[in-house]
Parts: structure tokens; sequence; C-alpha cells
């Protein structure tokens, strides 16, 4: 992925399962995916709700910059809750080369349409570049990102992400 005032880019994983959750009798699903397939330019994020008896999908939709604007936009490792009423919120890495990667998410109440998720929003927006490669020279992001119900009631969700910040005291 892509990041403001370096060339060096953040490796943005693979297309498994991130996150997984058994809730209200469907299995809720988020992913990064690259696209287009086959040639990809892009990643985005993909959310499912499954139905664990028949395996079909029954809705699912795309955090995604398809239209190819410019700065665009990246979205990649995914978590996500469903809390008793089935409303949704995901959390998630957002990258492009006019920005520090952030911490993101999008919220989908169970009365929206079918398919779709509110706007992006940013949670924390990343206050530096990232680079931190490893022997290899892979500059890892890291898997940091978690999406659950409030465990004090059921209908609450909070969401904790990884975002760019400058090194404190000379340590990355």
């Amino acid at each position: 992925g892509p990041q403001s005032s370096t060339s060096t880019k953040v490796y943005l994983g693979d297309s498994w399962l991130m996150s997984v959750a058994y809730r209200n009798g469907m299995v809720w699903a988020a992913h990064t995916v690259f696209l287009p397939e086959g040639a990809p330019t892009r990643s985005a994020v993909q959310w499912l709700e499954i139905d664990p008896a028949s395996g079909d999908v029954m809705q699912g939709s795309r955090i995604d910059d398809s239209d190819g604007a410019s700065p665009q936009m990246f979205y990649a490792f995914p978590s996500i809750a469903v809390n008793a009423t089935n409303d949704v919120l995901i959390g998630y890495a957002r990258f492009s080369s006019q920005q520090s990667p952030s911490a993101n998410y999008s919220f989908r109440s169970a009365s929206d349409t079918p398919n779709t998720l509110r706007d992006d929003r940013v949670l924390k927006a990343g206050d530096a570049a990232y680079s931190k490669p490893d022997g290899g020279g892979t500059n890892w992001w890291g898997h940091y990102s978690a999406t659950a119900v409030d465990p004090a009631n059921d209908s609450s969700m909070w969401t904790v992400q990884e975002y760019a910040a400058p090194p404190s005291g000379g340590v990355d």
C-alpha cells in the first residue's frame, strides 16, 4: 500500500479471512481482496454474511476505491463485529499516496439496505510514514485489528486499529 512522503510501500498481506464471527445463526467474515482479480492494482476490504446451514452468501459488499480517483485509497486488515440486532462494525487500515497509514471503520445498521455499508470514517489519521522492513525487505504493517461487541451490553461495539505514528525517543 502506498503512503505519503515516501516511496516505501506497506505490505498488505494476503486474502485469507482476517476476522470471522458467528452471530445470530449466521457467519460474518471480513478479509482483504486484491482487485482486479488476476492483475491487481488496489486492495479492498470485503465483508460477507453467510448462512452456515446452506453455505449461501446472504449479503456482502466491499470497502473499495473502485473509481480509481486520485489519490486512490487502499484498504486492508479488517476485523468485524455484529451485535444482537445485526448492526455491523468493520475496522481496517487505509492507505494512499496522500496520507500516512490510518485507522478507519465503516458501520452498517441492521435497518440499512442489504449489501451496503455507511461511508468510510477515519478513527485516527496516520501521523507519519511507516518504514520498518524485515531482513528480507518486506515492510510489514501487521495484523493488529480488533472489533468487538461491548461485553457490558449487546448493542455497543468497539474497534482498535493500527495507525502510523512518528517514532518516539528515537525508537521505532
